[in-house]
């Protein structure tokens, strides 16, 4: 009831105590966390079986991670109290997430912290298996998303986002963004 139906443990101590079988939400937490950690172990098997796929798209999106605001409130009052606007550490939170092509299968993994898709794909690809191919690594241009060893991959850069850079400078650079778009729109085509 806690995960499926989103109950908080102290209504469910109350309904459990209604029933006559009184369970403490301490209690509960103690049997969630239990069962949670055993998901660590299932997810370490997916990492070492994804990191042997030959397609892997990336990406980013921010996230709001409680602890990591609070620390964030530390680090930025720490700075001003050095006279600094900002503070020198990250304070940026992402949630990365890998699709991986595993033969048939597809092993889509998901990590929330303070670092990018690149550091994020980086650890996946330090535990792949020696003498495989080169995977197709698909992602948009920015730099959060490239590996401290670009060579261990073939970086396959993303066309939509691509196309859509010369759209915004059309009005800018009219002609010259016209025949980009208009090869782009053929590729687009055949696609």
């Amino acid at each position: 009831s806690r995960y499926y139906l989103g109950v908080p443990s102290y209504r469910l101590q109350g309904y459990q105590a209604m029933l006559g079988v009184p369970v403490p939400d301490a209690t509960q937490w103690d049997q969630i966390e239990v069962v949670g950690d055993c998901a660590y172990k299932v997810f370490e098997q997916m990492e070492r079986e994804a990191a042997q796929g030959d397609l892997i798209f990336q990406d980013d999106t921010a996230v709001r991670i409680l602890s990591l605001m609070k620390e964030n409130r530390d680090r930025v009052a720490a700075a001003q109290a050095q006279g600094l606007s900002k503070p020198k550490e990250r304070t940026g939170m992402h949630t990365t997430a890998l699709a991986v092509q595993v033969g048939e299968h597809t092993a889509i993994l998901y990590y929330s912290s303070r670092r990018h898709a690149g550091e994020n794909l980086q650890g996946l690809l330090d535990k792949r298996e020696a003498g495989l191919e080169k995977p197709l690594a698909m992602s948009d241009a920015l730099l959060s998303n490239e590996v401290a060893d670009e060579s261990l991959l073939i970086r396959c850069h993303c066309l939509a986002h691509g196309r859509r850079k010369f759209s915004d400078l059309e009005e800018v650079f009219p002609h010259e963004c016209q025949v980009v778009l208009d090869v782009i729109r053929q590729v687009f085509d055949h696609d």
